[in-house]
């Protein structure tokens, strides 16, 4: 498969408290099969530190259809990256990394869960999240839900999203510019470290075993 290279990168300047970056995602087939990774770019708008906490309760639906919530993951460490399926380069080049990552980890991948939250309910149902997420690992897991139970967990880690180009409830055809940015969070849902989209799967690999390690000694 050739590299689905993007027709425009998006990236909004945000007040500094808030300033994660927005990395643009442009229009794409939600059922396409991912790209090999795509070139990493610089983001245009630099991280900034957040001083309000990262992380918190949420209630979502996963593809499968379950209803999950972050009690269900205790005792397990989870990198959570924010996306949709149409994103042609930024979430697919993302998760092909995490796939890297969790063969990295060895061992210590079963205790590490991958969840990409879909900020695109309206065409990522449960059957898109399902055959998506698992063309890139069959352990991921695909979570989404209604627009306020979106907007209460990316407040919570601190991400933003914006639909570019919807006219209406019924318009299929847009573009959804958001956060790049991997969560690493502990297993009592405390918050650990952030990735950035440049960051390797090499690097991602030995910061979580690092972490992980360091817990249990």
């Amino acid at each position: 498969m050739k590299p689905i290279t993007s027709k425009r990168m998006f990236f909004l300047t945000l007040a500094p408290v808030l300033a994660l970056g927005l990395a643009g995602c442009d229009k794409g087939a939600p059922n396409s099969a991912p790209p090999e990774p795509a070139r990493e770019r610089a983001p245009a708008v630099q991280e900034a530190q957040v001083s309000n906490p990262i992380g918190g309760r949420f209630i979502l639906r996963s593809h499968t259809g379950k209803v999950l919530t972050d009690q269900d993951f205790e005792g397990t460490y989870l990198l959570i990256d924010f996306g949709y399926t149409s994103c042609p380069d930024v979430c697919p080049t993302t998760l092909l990394k995490l796939a890297q990552v969790d063969k990295l980890l060895g061992d210590d991948a079963k205790n590490v869960q991958v969840l990409f939250i879909s900020v695109d309910p309206a065409r990522d149902t449960p059957e898109v999240l399902a055959r998506y997420v698992t063309s890139f690992d069959p352990a991921f897991i695909g979570l989404s839900g209604s627009k306020a139970a979106l907007d209460s967990v990316t407040g919570k880690y601190h991400v933003k999203y914006v639909y570019e180009g919807k006219d209406g409830p019924d318009d299929m055809d847009y573009t959804v510019n958001h956060t790049s940015a991997v969560f690493f969070m502990g297993p009592d849902g405390a918050y650990i470290d952030r990735f950035n989209y440049l960051t390797s799967a090499k690097d991602i690999a030995e910061r979580v075993r690092k972490a992980m390690h360091t817990a249990h000694h």
